[in-house]
Order: C-alpha cells, then sequence, then structure tokens
C-alpha cells in the first residue's frame, strides 16, 4: 500500500509539472522560478520517501526469514515425540 501511494504521488507530481508547464507560458519568469523550485522540493521529498519504502521493504523481507525459521523451529519441537 505504501509503494502504491508513493506511486500515486509521483504520478500526481508529474501532472502538476506538465499543467505548470503549460501555464508557464502565461507567468511572469519570478512566479515561474519559484513554482519550479517547488517542484524540485517535491521530487527531492518524492525520492526521500521511495528510498525509506525500498529499505522498509528490505527489512520486511530480511525479518521474514528469520520469522520463517523461528515458526518452524517451534513447530518441529511442538511435532517431536520426546525422546524415550
Amino acid at each position: 500500500m505504501a509503494a502504491h501511494t508513493a506511486a500515486a504521488l509521483a504520478a500526481r507530481t508529474r501532472e502538476t509539472q506538465a499543467g505548470l508547464n503549460r501555464l508557464g507560458t502565461e507567468m511572469d519568469e519570478a512566479y515561474l522560478s519559484q513554482l519550479e523550485q517547488i517542484m524540485r522540493n517535491l521530487r527531492t521529498c518524492l525520492q526521500d520517501i521511495d528510498e525509506v519504502l525500498q529499505h522498509r521493504l528490505q527489512f520486511f523481507d530480511g525479518i521474514q526469514l528469520i520469522i520463517g525459521r523461528a515458526v518452524g523451529r517451534q513447530y518441529a519441537r511442538a511435532n517431536t515425540p520426546p525422546p524415550e
């Protein structure tokens, strides 16, 4: 879900930038420069969000193996008859 949200934000940013580019011919240079800076900042934020999500995915991929092994050991202990 987080990856979907980041992708949606990135798509919305591209749409906004395209709209600003269309309006750019009607705006003065100072205002357009401010909007371009805002778009650069937004893009940087989205890249940071993407990086955080990638690290979280790597973490959960790694922890899943550890949890799987622990569950497997508990199952084996529970289903192994005691030595006689």
